[in-house]
């Protein structure tokens, strides 16, 4: 239909679904670029990113500690962190 790969957009699903689960953005780009190769690299970085922003404040690790905010336009306490 728009002249891409279903195996690219599977790829992408792929990460978009690891990275939104793990909340490890970079940990994401890397197995992207891992397991499909280099050339997807920007779409990876958007993906994972995407992901990560949109995927709030738990994950799949109960023993994960976040010692920032995921959202940089409003200042958020440490204890509020802690939630």
């Amino acid at each position: 239909m728009f002249g891409i790969e279903p195996s690219f957009l599977a790829a992408i699903g792929l990460i978009c679904v690891f990275g939104s689960a793990a909340n490890t953005p970079i940990t994401t780009i890397m197995l992207g670029i891992e397991l499909f190769g280099a050339e997807a690299v920007p779409y990876f970085v958007f993906a994972s990113l995407i992901s990560f922003i949109a995927s709030g404040k738990s994950g799949i690790y109960s023993a994960q500690e976040r010692k920032l905010s995921k959202n940089i336009f409003t200042k958020v306490k440490q204890d509020d962190l802690s939630e």
